[in-house]
């Protein structure tokens, strides 16, 4: 087994001086308090006892596919569960894995930095877990076993899968130099969760670059950073050729904005984001105990 991530205490750093801040923005504040609530420790529904047949990897792949989007998934790829990209002393059940994407709203990002991004990134958070235990409750329905993976890290759930490596593996994007996964939809204005299981699926195919070949070119991102955190070479971590994203000198810029997204709006792969849906909401489940959307 290859070198795994290793958890480095970033979280346990956002989250103490986030909370030093007098500026934490309510909308993200309640969008925390409903993924602790509805989603942390969600076990899901019982597996049926027969399974859903399917003809074969290809069609199954393009039921789960089309499962995902009806429950608003905007990118959905197939690729191996990889226990390399699990954090050291972590470990996620399953062959498979669903990479499942959101894309952030466009015009939350486009004022970054500033506290409306980073109440932005929370929402995705809360809607992604919403579709992947919804997904995953679909399939064990159907007979088969299925596990949703949260896509929000804390200082106490740090040990699960890496999603982003997922994310490349499954042919939605190529690394950009922000550390972020660049789309060619919506840049890297998307966040990321899973579903696993054994269910025998279809892969999809990377792309050809593991790192986005624009970004040898271009520091846009690197320019905008004001915390410096974008190296100016790349760097081989783990195997992988990457920009390296220094995580103690983005930390405070990030607790102080709540997520800060600076190297996400400054991206010219953002200016790819669709014409037609800037205007339009991203979908957000309605929260279970009745209130109101933040």
């Amino acid at each position: 087994m290859a070198e795994r991530p290793v958890y480095s205490g970033i979280f346990d750093y956002i989250s103490k001086f986030f909370a030093m801040e007098d500026n934490q923005p309510e909308g993200s504040v309640r969008y925390r308090n409903l993924i602790e609530a509805e989603q942390y420790d969600y076990e899901g529904i019982p597996v049926a006892d027969e399974g859903r047949e399917f003809q074969g990897p290809e069609d199954a792949s393009a039921w789960v596919k089309e499962r995902a989007r009806e429950l608003h998934a905007d990118l959905v790829g197939v690729t191996r569960l990889n226990q390399d990209w699990v954090f050291e002393g972590g470990h996620v059940p399953g062959t498979y894995a669903i990479v499942l994407g959101v894309r952030m709203d466009y015009q939350e990002i486009r004022v970054a930095p500033d506290l409306r991004a980073g109440v932005e990134t929370t929402r995705a958070y809360y809607a992604l877990g919403n579709i992947v235990q919804a997904l995953a409750d679909l399939m064990r329905s159907e007979g088969w076993e299925a596990w949703a993976q949260h896509p929000r890290f804390s200082a106490k759930r740090h040990h699960s899968m890496v999603l982003p490596p997922h994310a490349i593996a499954a042919g939605l994007g190529r690394l950009g130099r922000n550390g972020l996964v660049l789309t060619e939809r919506f840049g890297s204005s998307v966040r990321w969760a899973a579903v696993t299981t054994h269910l025998p699926l279809a892969l999809d195919e990377p792309m050809p670059s593991d790192v986005e070949p624009f970004c040898e070119g271009c520091s846009e991102c690197r320019d905008a950073c004001e915390a410096e955190a974008i190296p100016d070479e790349p760097t081989v971590v783990r195997g992988v050729l990457k920009y390296p994203i220094m995580p103690m000198r983005c930390a405070h810029m990030f607790a102080k904005w709540d997520g800060c997204s600076m190297c996400i709006s400054y991206c010219p792969f953002f200016e790819n984001y669709p014409a037609d849906l800037r205007d339009v909401r991203p979908w957000t489940p309605t929260p279970s105990d009745g209130g109101p959307l933040p």
